[in-house]
């Protein structure tokens, strides 16, 4: 892991490492192990003090199978985005992934949420220029041209 993040951070910008790094399947193994190690430890120690009967101690085992197999599907969930993780390939589908998705928004609000300008339609790119001049003792006014 060590080896992908330094990988990725020499043949790619620091926003395409910062994508990298925040790796969702990273954080789910990790919950994910530290899950199965308190389970364990939980059930261990209700078996060993004899808390639960011959039933509850079957369901405990059949649980410990599940969460087996949990833990083993995302381990190798874990190993497969850590051997994609250093390629360039991967880093440019991830800002790419990303990129997409802020045009798409930008498409699906082009005002970013607020209200247009009055009088105008959504779209027109004609607007009043904006010019700043000297007044006196320094203050800087604004002073917007008419349209004609």
């Amino acid at each position: 892991m060590v080896a992908a993040y330094a990988s990725v951070s020499s043949s790619a910008t620091p926003r395409a490492f910062a994508l990298v790094v925040s790796d969702d399947v990273s954080k789910t193994a990790l919950s994910t192990f530290i899950a199965a190690f308190i389970f364990s430890v939980i059930a261990l120690v209700a078996i060993k003090t004899g808390f639960y009967g011959r039933t509850a101690t079957f369901l405990i085992f059949l649980t410990t199978l599940a969460v087996l197999v949990w833990v083993v599907l995302t381990f190798t969930r874990w190993v497969d985005q850590i051997a994609r993780l250093g390629r360039i390939e991967a880093t440019i589908a991830r800002v790419e992934k990303a990129t997409t998705s802020a045009i798409e928004h930008r498409r699906r609000a082009p005002n970013l949420s607020a209200a247009p300008l009055c009088g105008r339609r959504s779209g027109d790119d004609v607007g009043d220029p904006l010019y700043a001049g000297t007044a006196a003792r320094g203050q800087t006014t604004i002073v917007a041209e008419s349209r004609k």
